[in-house]
């Protein structure tokens, strides 16, 4: 049996175009951008990166919306 492990010495970072998120170790789990969108009405959303085990997610925010925070999702799987 494999036990999977989660995500260590993650780090996120707000773009004007969304958010990026990396890890430094997968550790068998994997990694997501999330970043809270904001269009010009003032509505917010979420954007959603793919899930990563290696280099950076990216989640964008679609149109001329732009992201106002970035956060990261962790999972112990892959």
């Amino acid at each position: 049996m494999t036990i999977m492990g989660w995500p260590t010495g993650c780090t996120a970072q707000v773009q004007d175009w969304g958010g990026v998120a990396s890890c430094s170790s997968h550790n068998g789990g994997s990694y997501q951008a999330v970043a809270t969108c904001k269009d010009s009405n003032g509505n917010t959303f979420i954007a959603n990166g793919a899930w990563r085990q290696t280099g950076w997610s990216r989640a964008f925010c679609p149109g001329s919306s732009h992201a106002v925070s970035a956060n990261i999702w962790t999972s112990p799987t892959p």
